[in-house]
């Protein structure tokens, strides 16, 4: 949908995002968990799939592409 999602925004490019934003992450993240077996159960990576959804929304502009997408993904 979206490749901005795949990634932490690179810091250098968007310091306030990570002023703003208190727990980053990203799609490669989330996939490092499922990978390393870090999720004991669907509620703990639907809850990373939210927090991100919550990051994306919370720093984006409404009306934006990638506010819209989150809500979408949700």
């Amino acid at each position: 949908m979206c490749t901005a999602f795949n990634k932490l925004p690179p810091k250098k490019e968007y310091p306030d995002y990570y002023v703003e934003i208190q727990k980053p992450i990203a799609l490669d993240i989330i996939k490092g968990k499922i990978t390393r077996g870090a999720y004991s159960s669907i509620a703990e990576f639907v809850a990373d799939i939210d927090l991100m959804c919550d990051n994306a929304q919370k720093y984006n502009i409404p009306d934006s592409y990638i506010y819209e997408v989150a809500g979408d993904i949700r």
